[in-house]
């Protein structure tokens, strides 16, 4: 704990981190001693870096969100696996035309959205929109103000799509 400890004659305050508290009982009353020590040069640990992100990171209070994802055009199999904080949470996903709600559990600070590239199908390349809503469906990140999801078609086997080196797109989401 700090204190803080006024001097009578300077009345320069000091701040003083508690050691320790002796308590003297005696048979009419009893004594505290506080013992102090000054903590001069300290600095905090600044905090770390927040995680490279791929795609612009965004700030929710929720401990729980749902991330709307869709093919916006054409369905040509389109597959991603997709991890959260490095644990995988969605296997070999088929993107459609129809949302697919991908529901994360936050924690507190930094939370790293990893969506790696299994399959660019058919067409050009790997592509999806996303949402990001609450758990009553309210919108807190409209497919507007988002970037698309997208992966180039390189390393492919041909015709099938699939990455012969998975691309990976990180998203950082930042919980209050």
């Amino acid at each position: 704990d700090v204190v803080s400890v006024r001097e009578r004659i300077s009345t320069v305050t000091w701040r003083y981190h508690v050691r320790a508290i002796r308590t003297t009982w005696t048979r009419d009353s009893f004594f505290q001693i506080l013992e102090l020590s000054s903590n001069y040069g300290y600095k905090p640990e600044p905090p770390p870096p927040p995680p490279k992100s791929d795609l612009p990171p965004i700030t929710v209070s929720e401990s729980r969100i749902i991330i709307n994802l869709w093919d916006f055009s054409v369905e040509d199999n389109d597959i991603v696996n997709v991890y959260l904080n490095g644990s995988k949470i969605l296997s070999n996903f088929v993107i459609k035309n129809a949302k697919k709600k991908i529901t994360l559990d936050l924690d507190v600070g930094y939370n790293t959205v990893t969506f790696e590239g299994v399959s660019a199908g058919r067409l050009k390349t790997l592509s999806a929109k996303m949402e990001v809503t609450d758990t009553k469906g309210n919108i807190l990140f409209p497919s507007s103000a988002l970037p698309d999801l997208e992966m180039a078609r390189t390393n492919v086997t041909e015709p099938s799509g699939y990455y012969t080196k998975r691309p990976k797109v990180k998203w950082v989401i930042y919980r209050t």
